[in-house]
């Protein structure tokens, strides 16, 4: 169940624009997102890879992995051995553009994904770098 917690927007959002909202993740947030990643991951091998978990995390931390077109990012992951890096944003900017939910992407990190599968079951690692 995704959880979304608006008070965490405060100590990510850095500074406005005039031509946009630019937003930058803090310390403090960076570093509690990769402690509860840690956590979720801390067994290592699965027997696929724990999307869903992981974006628990990053939405109980006020983020959101984003797509090309600054969307919520959705889709499947291929391969036996790989890498994804996925831009993230402050779940407060999301904005409506035709119709569409659409986020201000943070200039300053992303979501690191890697995995590679051992004797049926994957090795994953994810990171707010």
């Amino acid at each position: 169940m995704l959880k979304r917690f608006d008070n965490f927007s405060t100590e990510r959002v850095s500074e406005s624009k005039a031509d946009g909202m630019v937003t930058k993740i803090t310390p403090k947030v960076r570093n509690k997102a990769n402690k509860d990643l840690r956590e979720v991951l801390k067994k290592t091998y699965f027997s696929s890879i724990p999307l869903d978990e992981i974006f628990d995390v990053l939405n109980s931390n006020g983020l959101v992995a984003l797509q090309e077109d600054n969307t919520e990012w959705s889709g499947i992951l291929c391969g036996t051995n790989s890498r994804m890096d996925l831009p993230l944003a402050d779940i407060t900017t999301k904005r409506q553009v035709n119709d569409i939910d659409t986020y201000v992407p943070m200039d300053n990190t992303s979501l690191v994904v890697t995995w590679c599968l051992v004797s049926k079951n994957y090795e994953v690692i994810a990171y707010v770098g």
